[in-house]
C-alpha cells in the first residue's frame, strides 16, 4: 500500500496484524555494521552484524493506526 514515508524514513502500516521485518545494510568502510529495528522509537530487534554487512528480523504486532517501524 505505499506506507513508507521517505520524508520520515519511517512504514506506517494501514492494516492491524503481524508483520515480518528484515533490514538489511551495508556499511561503505570495513567497520562493523550493526542493524536494528525499532517500533515506536523503541528497540525491537539487533544484530551486530559483521564486516560491510548488518542484518535484523522481527515478526512485530501492529495497530494499523499509530504504530511505527523504523530501521537503524
Amino acid at each position: 500500500n505505499n506506507n513508507f514515508d521517505t520524508t520520515t524514513n519511517r512504514y506506517t502500516p494501514t492494516v492491524a496484524g503481524r508483520y515480518q521485518i528484515s533490514l538489511n545494510i551495508y556499511c561503505a568502510d570495513s567497520a562493523t555494521c550493526a542493524a536494528g529495528i525499532y517500533k515506536n522509537g523503541t528497540i525491537a530487534n539487533y544484530s551486530a552484524g559483521s564486516y560491510y554487512f548488518g542484518t535484523a528480523n522481527a515478526v512485530i504486532d501492529m495497530n494499523g493506526t499509530t504504530d511505527y517501524i523504523e530501521g537503524y
